[in-house]
């Protein structure tokens, strides 16, 4: 369950800097 909710979060961080730092967005998100 934790490796879930690790992705989970991980995908929100990604999510939320994708929104708010589009141009570092890359680092944390490498696949958008």
């Amino acid at each position: 369950m934790p490796t879930a909710m690790f992705f989970l979060w991980q995908r929100a961080i990604c999510y939320f800097n994708y929104v708010h730092f589009s141009c570092h967005s890359k680092t944390k998100c490498p696949h958008k």
